[in-house]
């Protein structure tokens, strides 16, 4: 039996997201791929690693986390969250339960997740934003 993978196309990727994304209508401060975006500048992946189903824990724990923003500060489901980031929504909610149980509660976690929403947003509004000036 013939496995299919699913190969996200890398050049439409981000705008791919943002209009899914523009779907669901809610006030936002940015989107997914907003995230995503400050996620491969902050922690420095490539997009190809940061998407590929690699279980490495550099590439997990920055999937992870943006399982939880997605989660609980733009409110999507699990399998919003899944289609949008090319994962099962079981993937999500494990993942979920792995970064709460393991790194959530630790202070440099925490200043790494305020400083990727911090990007994020400044990346939706299109205003330039060093990362010292998130930090404080």
């Amino acid at each position: 039996m013939r496995v299919q993978r699913i190969e996200p196309d890398t050049a439409n990727f981000l705008e791919e997201r943002r209009q899914m994304e523009k779907r669901y209508p809610m006030q936002r401060r940015y989107f997914l791929a907003d995230l995503v975006r400050a996620t491969e500048q902050i922690d420095g992946h490539k997009h190809e690693e940061f998407i590929s189903s690699s279980r490495s824990s550099k590439y997990a724990l920055s999937r992870w986390r943006l399982f939880h923003i997605a989660r609980f500060e733009l409110a999507l489901s699990y399998a919003q969250i899944g289609r949008l980031m090319l994962r099962d929504h079981s993937t999500v909610i494990h993942g979920l339960k792995k970064y709460e149980e393991e790194f959530l509660h630790t202070p440099t976690e925490q200043a790494k997740r305020n400083i990727i929403i911090a990007r994020a947003e400044s990346l939706f509004l299109n205003i330039p934003v060093d990362v010292d000036d998130a930090e404080s």
